[in-house]
């Protein structure tokens, strides 16, 4: 791909994002996420997949909290799915490969926002561990899977199912919450992008 190419990508994917942003702001749906936000785990990405328009039907979101592209930070990446979609049941442990290939996609420069379709399970050793989780103002009891520094585990609650899949962060340790304001992370969408277009462009 030429530099122009590239440019000309980063441009249509910052259209894109605003009018995504626009219909997930005129959906009724609002994702579950982390009920607080520490400096380690800024608000930075948001992904979503719906039907229709304006307005939009949401099948799910993915809020991505932390600074993705430092290897040693950590990051929670949580996607809530509505009742009428079941494609969240997939087993953790996939999740835990996709998260890996996430990393190897950013550690060469790959800047896509994408999902990444199913693939194997690691290999490896995973260790299972119960937990408990606060929801709200509810105790939600969980099962994480952990293999080298990445978690992931699934829990239901205000009538949708929450998939939390981290790097570096354990789960048990995160409230989560409705999120209303998504603000902050199409912010941090367009921060990713225009970082892109300035590397591009240093580039040159």
């Amino acid at each position: 791909m030429t530099s122009g190419q590239h440019d000309k990508r980063l441009a249509a994917w910052l259209v894109l994002a605003r009018w995504n942003f626009r219909a997930v702001q005129r959906s009724r749906e609002r994702p579950v996420g982390l009920a607080h936000c520490p400096e380690s785990l800024p608000p930075i990405m948001m992904e979503s997949q719906r039907q229709g328009l304006l307005p939009a039907r949401l099948f799910s979101i993915t809020l991505t909290y932390g600074e993705i592209a430092e290897m040693s930070r950590p990051v929670v990446r949580v996607t809530t799915w509505w009742p009428f979609d079941r494609s969240g049941e997939s087993p953790l442990q996939y999740e835990l490969g996709k998260a890996e290939k996430r990393d190897r996609d950013t550690r060469r420069g790959a800047r896509e926002i994408a999902d990444i379709p199913p693939i194997q399970p690691p290999a490896g050793r995973f260790t299972e561990q119960d937990a408990e989780v606060i929801a709200g103002d509810d105790r939600v009891q969980i099962k994480t899977i952990s293999w080298k520094h990445y978690s992931s585990s699934r829990f239901r609650w205000a009538g949708c199912t929450a998939l939390v899949v981290t790097r570096h962060q354990p789960i048990a340790a995160l409230n989560f919450g409705i999120v209303s304001d998504l603000t902050p992370f199409f912010e941090g969408v367009v921060r990713y992008i225009q970082s892109g277009q300035r590397s591009s462009a240093n580039d040159h």
